[in-house]
């Protein structure tokens, strides 16, 4: 009998043994198919604000670590109007690669996810500012007009964002103010959209159009370094500001 019991258990040692090293094996073996995965795929589409380092965000080419969260942040998007040719492209290229340079000076972080003068898709926007928890989301535009006598600047916004201290709209007026001060232009006042990203964002939001390309003079300008370091400086300006109010409250 105490042979009997014996044999029994090794034979259940045994089976132990076995089963835990199925159910090691088999556990390295997701380590390594996900690791395998990881590193063809490279991060994941979307990932935890709350994550640790190495977490990223993926936006049309462009990695982010919404983990590496920053107290001011701002979305900053080039939007080229449909059909833009290489100019309009470039000088919109040449603005936001300024701004982010001076707002980086400022300790501002700056967010981008525009590729090669195209607009990003409305749900990459989205999921940047959700993501990011960027605190300012600001878009840059160049008019156009069928009629080539009209210039100035403009900046859209929409009204459905509000704070007592801070509406999408007095964001929007602090932006013309500043880049039209800046680059001592004409302002056509603000334009009020309906649709589109200004109208899902939970943070304030505004379009800034610092000049038309339609009009010839404004487009010679437009083109040139120091008008474009003028423009930035304004943005700058008017995004700095802001960010103290915010702090203010």
């Amino acid at each position: 009998m105490k042979k009997l019991m014996r044999w029994s258990a090794i034979l259940g040692g045994s089976f132990l043994a076995a089963a835990f090293m199925l159910v090691a094996g088999l556990g390295m073996n997701r380590m390594t198919a996900a690791a395998e995965t990881g590193s063809a795929s490279g991060v994941p589409e979307t990932a935890d604000p709350e994550a640790g380092p190495g977490h990223e965000l993926i936006l049309q080419g462009n990695r982010y670590k919404p983990s590496e969260l920053y107290e001011r942040a701002v979305i900053l998007n080039t939007e080229a109007s449909e059909g833009a040719d290489s100019q309009e492209k470039e000088i919109l290229a040449r603005i936001e690669e300024r701004c982010r340079a001076l707002l980086e000076a400022e300790g501002i972080r700056v967010y981008s996810i525009s590729e090669e003068g195209k607009e990003a898709d409305p749900e990459n926007k989205m999921l940047l500012a959700e993501q990011t928890k960027a605190g300012l989301y600001l878009g840059l535009t160049l008019g156009g007009d069928t009629d080539t006598e009209v210039f100035g600047s403009y900046v859209c916004y929409n009204s459905l964002y509000f704070r007592p201290w801070l509406t999408n709209g007095s964001f929007a007026d602090r932006m013309e103010r500043e880049v039209v001060t800046a680059i001592e232009g004409k302002a056509l006042g603000l334009v009020e959209v309906e649709e589109g990203i200004l109208t899902e964002l939970s943070i304030p939001a505004a379009v800034v159009c610092p000049g038309y390309m339609s009009n010839e003079t404004e487009k010679e300008l437009l083109l040139t370094q120091a008008y474009q370091e003028r423009i930035a400086e304004g943005i700058c300006k008017g995004i700095t500001d802001t960010f103290e109010e915010l702090e203010l409250r």
